[in-house]
């Protein structure tokens, strides 16, 4: 589904108390204790943080 600008703007203005959040369960401890953090393989621990292939590390050697 494509929004227009003018209704994503709108969507993006809504004040948090207009949006009715009832059908979403809470989140309780239980959801936390069986929480698992996943982090992909190629997950960059911060921006300064870059994983080259060592044939790009060789050939920007050159």
């Amino acid at each position: 589904m494509r929004l227009s600008k003018t209704r994503l703007s709108e969507i993006e203005n809504l004040p948090d108390d207009t949006i009715d959040t009832s059908d979403i369960p809470e989140l309780d401890d239980d959801f936390w204790e069986n929480a698992q953090r996943i982090v992909p393989e190629n997950y960059l621990q911060n921006d300064r943080e870059l994983s080259f292939p060592e044939e790009a590390i060789r050939l920007l050697k050159c």
